[in-house]
């Protein structure tokens, strides 16, 4: 089993808190995917897990057992740099054997876990080579071949792709993804790549400012955001934010933007007169309609992705986008009207930013 559970977790800088209250479980064989904007705490929250960074407060517990004055070489884990960290002198199999040796396993054992590994991941041809002589994604395969290679319990990722051009990195989220279900182990990846998060996670962990703003798995996060900074760090393209006010009709909530245009919205028991309150609307939630029941939309920008057609224009004067599959009735206008599936859209609070229910 590899099970973790961090438990009011906090970490201080000579009294500075750069993270506060971290509440966590991992599950055995579970994809954890730790995301946020850059400073928010999560590469300090991957060290502090490993043992490279001590904990200030709060517990580690791994398989039942607190772990918080481990030292990092005992807690059977394998950790992926964004850097690589392969040691420039030594050749692939060197660099990949380097902790069985250290371990001090027969010569033989070590050459067969070396070959099978690099089977694996499709590097055996440049076993003889240095690193220097590979490219971005050799060398990244040569460093998840080090960390599997000693068969941990944990896998850490400390945004590995980060240095991987665009299209190579779409290749290597799927062999990091298809690896760990092939071998089944728990991994904790961190990012700041929504995309990498929506695609490879059982499980998101969305850290803003040292705090958790909202865990579960990525439908979950993309469906049901608990906050104005949830809804808008997920998503691509991303969801449309509009400004208005709340309005009762005979019991029946509308909602008004700031150029009065009545738009309609989920009923919520919540809601009252003149509440300041921003709606969410997904892009791919909206559909075409008609003049005589559609919105009308001023195109400003259309963009062809193959898939997709994206448009961002203004609905009077709220801003706005929308994203078409290549199967719709689509036509190139500048001038559209739409419609959007009110159960999907989201009101939240314009002073809290908190989701409204």
């Amino acid at each position: 089993m590899a099970q973790m559970q961090l438990k009011d977790i906090k970490k201080d800088y000579s009294g500075t808190a750069v993270l506060h209250d971290i509440n966590i479980e991992i599950n055995d064989g579970e994809f954890v995917v730790l995301i946020g904007e850059s400073g928010c705490g999560k590469s300090t929250l991957l060290r502090m897990i490993c043992g490279l960074e001590e904990i200030s407060a709060g517990t580690l517990t791994i398989d039942g057992a607190i772990a918080n004055d481990i030292s990092p070489q005992k807690r059977d884990m394998s950790m992926v740099f964004q850097s690589y960290a392969l040691y420039p002198h030594m050749t692939v199999y060197d660099n990949i054997a380097y902790g069985l040796k250290i371990q001090k396993q027969p010569k033989a054992q070590i050459k067969q876990k070396v070959h099978e590994i690099a089977a694996l991941l499709g590097i055996e041809p440049y076993l003889d080579r240095l690193p220097k002589n590979l490219s971005g994604g050799q060398r990244q395969r040569v460093a998840m071949g080090r960390a599997i290679v000693r068969d941990p319990k944990f896998f850490l990722f400390d945004e590995p792709l980060s240095n991987l051009d665009a299209k190579l990195r779409v290749i290597m989220r799927k062999e990091i993804k298809l690896l760990q279900k092939r071998l089944g182990t728990t991994t904790i990846y961190v990012t700041h790549d929504q995309v990498e998060a929506m695609t490879m996670a059982d499980k998101i962990v969305l850290l803003d400012k040292g705090h958790i703003v909202q865990t579960g798995t990525p439908e979950a996060l993309y469906d049901h955001p608990n906050s104005l900074f949830a809804a808008t760090f997920l998503g691509s393209p991303g969801i449309s934010l509009i400004h208005g006010k709340i309005k009762i009709n005979a019991g029946v909530a509308q909602f008004m933007t700031q150029d009065k245009i009545t738009l309609p919205i989920q009923n919520l028991s919540s809601l009252h007169e003149g509440q300041e309150v921003i709606l969410g609307i997904r892009p791919r939630d909206i559909h075409l309609s008609t003049p005589d029941k559609g919105l009308k939309m001023e195109v400003l920008i259309h963009e062809y992705t193959g898939a997709e057609h994206i448009l961002y224009g203004t609905i009077g004067d709220n801003e706005i986008s929308a994203a078409f599959s290549r199967k719709e009735p689509f036509e190139n206008a500048d001038t559209l009207f739409l419609t959007y599936e009110v159960d999907k859209s989201h009101l939240f609070d314009a002073k809290t930013h908190k989701i409204i229910l």
